[in-house]
């Protein structure tokens, strides 16, 4: 016999599976379990784990590229502006190692148009003002949301491939890194902060156009 139930009483709503699994993300990554740079455990992992189909799984999902971009910028600038208060001279010598293989690839015929190897030395340099900052916070949360910036990163870089002046617009992108490095090699966060909020909001209308990009939904798990 089923008990009686008060019409009166609250309509409680059980968690939707996709609520419970995002749930269960964010207590690996207060743990510690998810760390920097760890990825997502696979969409057929969690769905053995749930007991679930891809289509509940993927309700996750459902942000775009801008969405997730603008995140990045909200925290990036604030890392730029943290390491520069911290860096060590490892910091240096890593963030400067990193533009000079940037500059290898621009001034080189045989590499420049390899769009793997620019999709992943620029986002070595933007993994390392994060990892580098001292915020394990910040740290986790770009992790997260790393793979998701390389895959259009690399998508969209092969697509300037095709643009005449790409070589000089690549130039002109390591100028801005070098410029990030000099400041946060004078200590100077503000200053930090303030180039690198400016870098990634101009970076980010070339990297957003008005078309698809925005708007391109993100599959996590895809």
């Amino acid at each position: 016999m089923h008990p009686h139930r008060d019409p009166a009483g609250p309509v409680l709503r059980a968690p939707k599976t996709a609520e419970l699994i995002a749930s269960y993300i964010r207590g690996q990554v207060v743990r510690g379990d998810l760390k920097t740079g760890d990825s997502l455990p696979s969409e057929t992992v969690l769905m053995e784990m749930f007991g679930v189909s891809r289509p509940t799984l993927r309700e996750m999902s459902g942000t775009t590229i801008a969405d997730v971009y603008e995140a990045r910028m909200a925290t990036e600038p604030a890392a730029a502006g943290l390491l520069a208060a911290r860096r060590t001279q490892q910091d240096l010598d890593d963030l400067n190692a990193c533009v000079e293989h940037l500059i290898g690839l621009v001034e080189s015929d045989e590499h420049f148009r390899d769009a793997d190897a620019w999709s992943q030395a620029t986002q070595r340099f933007h993994d390392l003002i994060l990892e580098r900052a001292g915020n394990r916070t910040l740290a986790v949360q770009a992790g997260v949301l790393r793979e998701v910036v390389a895959m259009h990163l690399s998508t969209v870089v092969m697509r300037t491939f095709d643009h005449p002046d790409t070589q000089d617009q690549f130039r002109k992108l390591v100028r801005s890194y070098r410029k990030l490095v000099l400041l946060i090699d004078a200590g100077d966060a503000e200053g930090a902060e303030r180039h690198w909020r400016t870098h990634m909001e101009v970076v980010g209308r070339k990297l957003l156009p008005e078309d698809t990009g925005a708007k391109t939904v993100v599959d996590l798990f895809g």
